[in-house]
C-alpha cells in the first residue's frame, strides 16, 4: 500500500490510521506525485492547463487538487513531525520497504562514496545536512549537535 503524506491528499490523522491498520508495516510505502513546480516555479502548464502552487498543494484553475507540492524527503519529515512515526519507520517507508517490494537486493554503503547522502533529523535544526558537511569540520556544518 502506498500513501502521499502531504496532508492534502490524505489528512495526517487518516494517514496515521492507514499506517497502523496495515497488518505488516513493511508493506506500507510513502510516495509523492510531485510535479514540476516542486522546488521550481510556482506555476506551469500541464496538458494546456495552468497548474499553480497554492497553500502547499498544486491546484488547477478551478482550485481542485492537481498534484503534490512536496518531495519525498519532506514527506518523510512530515511522517515524523505530523503523523507521529518514529524516524526509522518513516525513513523505511521511503527506502527499505519500496526496495524490498520491488525485489531489489539489500545493499550497504560500506565502501561506497557517501557525498550525496542526506541525513534527515527529527527537528528543524538537524535537517538539510549532507555527508559533505557532517564531518568534524564545524565551519561546514549548518547545525550543531547529533547527526539525525
Amino acid at each position: 500500500c502506498s500513501i502521499v503524506a502531504d496532508g492534502h491528499h490524505v489528512d495526517d490523522a487518516m494517514c496515521a490510521l492507514a499506517i497502523r491498520a496495515r497488518p505488516r508495516k513493511d508493506r506500507m510505502i510513502v510516495v509523492s506525485d510531485a510535479m514540476a513546480a516542486t522546488g521550481g516555479p510556482d506555476r506551469f502548464e500541464l496538458h494546456g492547463e495552468t497548474i499553480r502552487a497554492s497553500g502547499g498543494r498544486l491546484v488547477n484553475s478551478e482550485g481542485s487538487l492537481a498534484g503534490a507540492h512536496i518531495d519525498l524527503k519532506t514527506s518523510v519529515e512530515r511522517l515524523i513531525a505530523h503523523v507521529g512515526l518514529p524516524a526509522e519507520d518513516a525513513l523505511a517507508m521511503a527506502t527499505t520497504h519500496p526496495r524490498a517490494l520491488m525485489g531489489f537486493p539489500d545493499v550497504s554503503i560500506v565502501g561506497q562514496k557517501t557525498q550525496d547522502l542526506t541525513f534527515i533529523g527529527s527537528n528543524e535544526k538537524s535537517q538539510h545536512r549532507t555527508a559533505r558537511n557532517c564531518g568534524d569540520n564545524k565551519e561546514n556544518n549548518s547545525t550543531s549537535g547529533r547527526h539525525g
